[in-house]
Order: C-alpha cells, then structure tokens, then sequence
C-alpha cells in the first residue's frame, strides 16, 4: 500500500545509500570534484530520496535532509545578498547567512529529476522578489559538515548560486530575512569577524570567492 505523503513531509536520503556505503566528507565538494571522483550524490539524491515525516527524520542520523542552498551575486558590483535570521529554525535564528533555502516539501513536477531545482525556486520566490535581471541559476557543489554537533550533521546541501545584476530593486517578503540586501565583500567580512554567521554561509562564501570573486 502507497504511504500517504503529507504537505510537511521532508525529503531525505538515506544516508548509506547516499554516500555509496561510505562516510560522509566533512566540508565543500565541487560539483567538478564530485564527477572527478564519480562519486553519485546527485543520482544517490534522486534516486534513493524519498518524503518522510518529521518525526521520523528529528535527530535521526540514518538519513541526510536535503537542502537546496541558494547564494545571490550581483555579478557587476561584486555584492552578495545576506540577512540575519529571524524567527524560524530556532538552533539557526539570529545567525548571519548568504543562503536562501531551506526543506524540500512535497510539489507537483512533471520530472522528479528537477525536484531540487525547482523547490529552490519556489523558496527563493517566497523569501524575496527577486525583481532584477536573472543571469543564470546553476549549482557549485555539496556542503556537509559531518563532523557538527549541531543541525548541520543532520542535512546535507546542495549550493546554488543565482547570478544577477541591477540588484537596488530587491524586495524582501518574508520577515524572517532581517537587514537583508546585498553588500560588498568588505561588510560581509567586517559581520564574520564580529557576529555569528552560518558555517554553511561561510563555507559558500569561501566558494564564491575562489569560483566567482578571485579576481
């Protein structure tokens, strides 16, 4: 008999089948790495993930939750999009991000394959109107801190980057992005070194910088 797939339910994967049998990295893979070592998290993710309850995945580390993570650049000014957590998750709440994302929730996609990509979508459209020319939408790598004793053992995410440009019209539309708007690589190191800031955040930061903002 087909479980019944309730609108909160989380898709997960289990974790022996998404990393293969083996242990977890602990850190950043690229998505050039992944297939430099043919290592399946994209396929292990669509093929073996399913919804679950949240009951059945809280503290439960036999699965991984996956989390499209989305970071927004304007190209042209060199600025990355970041807020301070409002309420939500409350081991996240009044930390400092530059990721938009969040649970993959039950949606109707004619192709399973675009679940990730189009649930990222569908989030960053409700946490911000993006109201700027769109460049592309393309994914840079897997964050996975393994080794955390914090939420972050518990998920694995999927980093995103949305390039853009024009970026004064944004419009913030979930309360819960505080001081959101996009500032240059100066103040998001000044708010690193003197507030709390997401160690996913920081971990894409340090991406963006060598994929995107080297020179």
């Amino acid at each position: 008999m087909k479980k019944e797939i309730l609108p909160n339910w989380i898709y997960a994967v289990p974790r022996v089948e998404l990393f293969s049998g083996g242990r977890g990295f602990n850190g950043f893979k690229s998505i050039t790495e992944v297939r430099d070592l043919r290592l399946g998290f994209e396929k292990n993710i669509v093929n073996y993930g399913d919804f679950y309850s949240p009951e059945e995945l809280e503290h439960n580390r036999a699965y991984k939750q996956v989390i499209p993570y989305c970071a927004l650049l304007d190209v042209d000014k060199k600025t990355i999009f970041s807020y301070k957590r409002g309420k939500g998750e409350p081991r996240l709440e009044g930390k400092w991000s530059i990721g938009i994302g969040g649970h993959i929730h039950p949606i109707k996609i004619a192709e399973p394959e675009n679940l990730l990509k189009a649930s990222l979508i569908r989030r960053v459209s409700q946490e911000v109107d993006v109201g700027m020319r769109v460049m592309g939408l393309r994914p840079l790598g897997y964050i996975n801190c393994e080794d955390s004793e914090d939420v972050d053992k518990y998920h694995i995410g999927i980093l995103f980057l949305k390039e853009v440009y024009d970026c004064h019209d944004i419009k913030i539309k979930s309360p819960n992005l505080l001081h959101g708007k996009f500032r240059t690589l100066d103040d998001i190191q000044k708010i690193m070194k003197h507030q709390d800031f997401e160690d996913w955040s920081q971990i894409s930061y340090k991406q963006l910088l060598k994929e995107r903002l080297a020179d």
